[in-house]
């Protein structure tokens, strides 16, 4: 007798089949760690950061590395800041800081848009790559170089900045800050 196999009985193993092959290979979707991310994670710029990616819709971790070093709270914070940065100002987004001449020889305005990352400690400078506000200064002296002293009216860089740039010059340059307000800054554009 000759055993004949209905196809109903083969269709459910069929699919049993499929499902766990299916399981078992890598999802091919967006979701997938690019290599060029996980070379970065591994930057010695970031210091052998903890790292969780995790899938949005499961909640798979679907990359993790260091994930159980602890993090001190600023760490989340700067992730928090940075994120609402994104949002609020777009990525393509540049803040510029730039220094004039005005009528008086003497007399130059700094209009800034507020840029943290601009500063006028040396240490800042050096540790986190940041931008030397001394520069504009040194920029103004190299264009006069007979210039002893100057009077810098400013808007959009942080009065910390000015009193570093103070100390910075206290020796070489005398420099009289003043600010400006925000319908004089207008008036200058």
């Amino acid at each position: 007798m000759e055993l004949q196999r209905s196809p109903f009985r083969v269709v459910p193993i069929f699919l049993i089949a499929l499902m766990v092959l299916a399981t078992s290979l890598p999802m091919a979707n967006a979701l997938n760690i690019p290599p060029i991310f996980i070379s970065l994670a591994h930057s010695q710029i970031l210091n052998h950061p903890g790292i969780i990616v995790k899938d949005p819709i499961t909640g798979e971790i679907i990359y993790a590395d260091n994930a159980e070093k602890l993090r001190a709270p600023a760490s989340v914070l700067k992730l928090l800041s940075t994120t609402t940065a994104l949002v609020a100002l777009g990525g393509a987004t540049r803040l510029v800081t730039k220094i004039s001449t005005t009528s008086k020889p003497d007399t130059f305005v700094i209009q800034g848009e507020d840029d943290p990352w601009l500063t006028g400690s040396t240490f800042e400078v050096k540790k986190y790559h940041r931008a030397f506000l001394p520069t504009l200064i040194n920029k103004v002296r190299a264009a006069n170089p007979t210039l002893t002293s100057a009077v810098i009216e400013y808007r959009g860089i942080s009065e910390s900045d000015t009193a570093i740039l103070d100390t910075y010059y206290i020796d070489s340059f005398s420099i009289t800050f003043i600010p400006l307000t925000t319908e004089e800054s207008v008036a200058l554009a």
